[in-house]
C-alpha cells in the first residue's frame, strides 16, 4: 500500500479500516470526515448489498453518495429523505466519509437541504 499524506480523508479511512474498527473508530471517522457541499443531482438508485437496501444518489460529477441512517447523527429518515430527492435538483448535502472503491465505501449523506445551510 502506498503512503498517504497525514490528515487526508483517505489517510483516516485507511487507518480506520486497517487500524481496528469498532464503534469508537467509526464515530471518529463520521466526525473527522464531515463536510457540507452543494450538489447537482443527476440520478438516484437503490442497490441491495448483504441483504440491506442502500439508497444512492449520483451527482453531476459522477460521484455516488449513500443516503442512510446514522446512529452518530441520530438520523432515521433516510428512505423518506431519498424518496424526496429528484434528479435535476440542486441540493445542499451534509455528509461524512469518502469513496473507497476497493472497500465498497461511499460518502454518507446525513442531511439534505433545499436552501443553503449556514
Amino acid at each position: 500500500m502506498s503512503k498517504l499524506p497525514p490528515h487526508s480523508a483517505e489517510y483516516y479511512t485507511t487507518a480506520l479500516v486497517f487500524g481496528g474498527g469498532g464503534g469508537g473508530c467509526h464515530l471518529a471517522y463520521a466526525y473527522l470526515t464531515k463536510q457540507q457541499e452543494t450538489v447537482s443531482v443527476s440520478d438516484k438508485y437503490t442497490m441491495v448489498r448483504e441483504g440491506y437496501t442502500e439508497f444512492m444518489v449520483v451527482d453531476n460529477k459522477a460521484r455516488h453518495f449513500n443516503v442512510n441512517t446514522s446512529l452518530w447523527y441520530w438520523k432515521w429518515d433516510a428512505a423518506e429523505e431519498w424518496a424526496a430527492i429528484r434528479p435535476g435538483e440542486t441540493l445542499h448535502f451534509t455528509y461524512y466519509g469518502v469513496r473507497v472503491p476497493w472497500a465498497g465505501l461511499f460518502p454518507n449523506v446525513i442531511r439534505v437541504a433545499r436552501e443553503r445551510m449556514a
